[in-house]
């Protein structure tokens, strides 16, 4: 191809796109990824999801979503076809997808279908177990934590369809960590993330920066072909991120992920949580786990997640948000955590929705539920 106004034709190592993502700061930035990372995982991708089989890969997420290049970009160079939602659909709501999805798995046979695990939950509501069976090849799920009991009904129902749980950040491009839990036994809690793919090598780090043995609790770090050039526009930010570390006596490059984990006996990786999920609520730090765990006792409760939102006066607020059953009340769930939290952990305000509203990308809207949480308190004090 003619290099054009470029003065040469891109290498490897030159910027492939750029993409802006809030990650958990809420502030966007610019990721700069390479030609030779996106080649790596596109290539990762044909062959561990076998990409050139089935009827076609589904797209119902924006292109402005790393997620979609595993249903886009991946199954093209296996000659696949795509099968794409409505842009309307697309572009909504992930709600707006799910009924364009559910009419495709129906029509059975479908390559892949790649997708968060708030997406899934969704999507699993709508199909009759019955359904399950024949509908899709292979469901890749990243983007948030999964957990078992979000693919309990495909491992039973559905044992010829594979189930891949993906990790990896923007920085990295789409994926590096992966598992394979086909016709795994369904546990309690979360999912494993797997071990690296190729090309690609995986660290967990201490504060300092330095590799640690297995067993022991880090921040989990990402060096090879996937990761990125930095930030565009932030060299502070860049540095802080994107390190070079000592790795069998040669020079590694490596994203430090600020998500906590550690090596398991398997040489696999476990996902501990992000390092800032800690809230520091009016100067009293709080783990939210802590306070999940107790709300997870309750029979109706299926999901949690807690919130810091701004008050009066400069006076932060915890908010609890909890997915349950009818029987789950805000009043009652109030008082399990009054009996079993000290006052200062026990949230400010409690919501309890049938689901949590999702971004197009299918991630949960944090905005959506500080925002809904905002009417409910205004709507009690008029």
């Amino acid at each position: 191809a003619s290099p054009g106004r470029c003065g040469r034709a891109p290498g490897a190592a030159d910027m492939a796109y750029i993409l802006y993502t809030s990650g958990s700061t809420g502030a966007p930035k610019g990721v700069e990824l390479t030609h030779r990372g996106l080649s790596n995982y596109v290539q990762f991708a044909v062959e561990r999801y076998r990409l050139a089989d089935g009827r076609g890969a589904l797209v119902q997420s924006p292109v402005t979503f790393d997620l979609t290049f595993t249903t886009l970009l991946a199954p093209l160079a296996a000659g696949q076809a795509l099968i794409l939602a409505p842009e309307e659909a697309a572009v909504a709501s992930a709600a707006a997808s799910i009924e364009f999805v559910r009419d495709q798995l129906l029509a059975g046979d479908i390559t892949v279908l790649k997708t968060t695990p708030s997406y899934l939950r969704l999507l699993n509501a709508l199909l009759s177990p019955q359904q399950l069976a024949g509908s899709v090849r292979a469901i890749v799920i990243g983007g948030e934590a999964l957990y078992w009991a979000d693919i309990a009904c495909w491992l039973e129902h559905a044992p010829d369809t594979r189930l891949y749980n993906e990790y990896g950040p923007t920085e990295t491009v789409v994926g590096c960590i992966c598992a394979d839990l086909t016709g795994a036994a369904a546990d309690d809690g979360e999912a494993p993330i797997g071990h690296a793919i190729d090309n690609t090598v995986v660290l967990v780090l201490d504060a300092g920066g330095r590799p640690l043995p297995s067993g022991a609790i880090g921040e989990i770090g990402i060096g090879g072909d996937g990761v990125g050039l930095g930030y565009r526009g932030r060299p502070e930010l860049t540095a802080r991120q994107f390190v070079s570390i000592v790795v069998d006596g040669a020079p590694l490059r490596v994203y430090r992920t600020g998500d906590r984990g550690r090596r398991n006996a398997g040489g696999g990786v476990d996902y501990l949580g992000r390092l800032d999920e800690q809230l520091k609520i009016n100067g009293v730090r709080i783990e939210p786990g802590e306070i999940a765990a107790v709300l997870a006792g309750h029979p109706s409760v299926r999901q949690s997640l807690m919130l810091k939102l701004g008050g009066e006066g400069g006076q932060d607020r915890l908010l609890a948000c909890v997915v349950a059953g009818e029987d789950a009340t805000a009043a009652a769930l109030q008082q399990l955590l009054e009996q079993q939290l000290p006052p200062l952990y026990r949230p400010h305000q409690l919501l309890v929705l049938p689901r949590f509203p999702l971004t197009p990308n299918g991630k949960i809207d944090r905005a959506a539920l500080a925002a809904l949480a905002g009417a409910e308190a205004a709507a009690a004090d008029p």
